[in-house]
């Protein structure tokens, strides 16, 4: 696989939009929807990483089963102990991750907080073109 970056660090997004285990989902779905994205990191008041609230799991968690969004907590829902890498991992080694879990997002963690998130995306861009649409065959196949 050809590389454009070498560590996590090197490709994530920094300055990552998180919710608290507390917010209510419709919180969370108003800050997915103005961050055009389909996952937040649940974090603490010091920025630990709890968990990972996705579009899906608001959804599916609490929607199809007739919560309502606006006093359902985050907690409630959120995937806990999600998979995560550290800033120094090789960019290789985090395409493996993503795909042998079929995840598209991956928080960045260092000492147990979270420093940033790898989307799908920035994988394909820190590799070729070629082996970008391999990994992404990888990633997304069910």
């Amino acid at each position: 696989m050809a590389l454009k970056a070498s560590i996590a660090s090197d490709i994530m997004t920094e300055n990552v939009e998180s919710v608290r285990e507390d917010d209510s989902l419709q919180t969370a779905a108003e800050r997915l929807a103005q961050h055009d994205v389909g996952a937040l990191p649940v974090c603490d008041e010091r920025n630990h990483l709890k968990g990972i609230i996705t579009d899906r799991d608001i959804v599916v968690g609490a929607v199809a089963r007739g919560k309502d969004p606006a006093k359902t907590t985050v907690g409630e829902v959120e995937t806990r102990s999600p998979i995560t890498v550290g800033p120094d991992e090789p960019v290789e080694r985090v395409t493996e991750i993503m795909a042998q879990n079929q995840i598209r997002r991956l928080p960045v963690v260092e000492n147990g907080e979270l420093v940033g998130m790898i989307s799908q995306a920035d994988v394909a861009q820190a590799v070729s073109a070629r082996d970008s649409g391999i990994m992404l065959d990888q990633i997304s196949s069910s």
